[in-house]
């Protein structure tokens, strides 16, 4: 039934099209058919263009967070991964003035976490004294030993409960870093709590 349908309107289609004298009226309208493929092409140009124009504002990078720690309440917040710590923390300086917010390196055994299935493994922030080093900022710079070992040294490492920060190209940093401190039934069941 179905086939019968759309032969017909086929049939109505292909009669409808010859009674309309296409191809006589394109003969009889040279100028009118030159028009109308021209002003395709240029419609059809404009589109190509404006497609491909790179649009005045800038693409906005898409923000990635990572866990920073606040010394001053033993609380987690999400900031920026490109930020450098000390940082800012939402509950201000130091006693001494300076920035109570670092890196938190968080960690979870649970498949769906909540606050109370976190582990805060370890604590980063980098000595006043250290020089960021990026290679966007110099791409000329080659990632030497000597570079790689000044920013381990002003790299400062420490547990959550510890008083001292330790370099982190010391062996007390390194075990923390490691995991080592973690008893090992949890080790291996650990993974990264990741800040969304």
């Amino acid at each position: 039934m179905d086939f019968m349908i759309w032969k017909y309107f086929l049939y109505g289609l292909e009669k409808h099209l010859k009674d309309m004298e296409i191809r006589e009226w394109i003969s009889e309208h040279p100028k009118q058919i030159i028009y109308i493929a021209a002003g395709s092409f240029l419609l059809l140009l404009i589109i190509i263009v404006a497609s491909l124009w790179p649009s005045d504002q800038p693409e906005k990078a898409e923000v990635k967070y990572v866990w920073f720690y606040d010394l001053n309440t033993n609380k987690l917040f999400k900031a920026d991964e490109d930020m450098r710590p000390p940082i800012k923390a939402p509950s201000g300086p130091l006693p001494d003035g300076g920035p109570a917010g670092v890196r938190a390196y968080v960690f979870t055994t649970a498949k769906e976490p909540n606050e109370l299935d976190i582990i805060i493994v370890y604590l980063e922030k980098f000595a006043s004294q250290a020089k960021e080093f990026s290679k966007e900022q110099n791409p000329r710079v080659e990632t030497t030993d000597e570079i790689i070992r000044a920013w381990a040294k002003n790299r400062l490492i420490k547990r959550p409960q510890d008083v001292n920060w330790f370099a982190a190209n010391s062996r007390v940093a390194m075990d923390i870093i490691q995991l080592q401190y973690v008893p090992e039934e949890m080790r291996y069941n650990l993974r990264p709590y990741t800040a969304k």
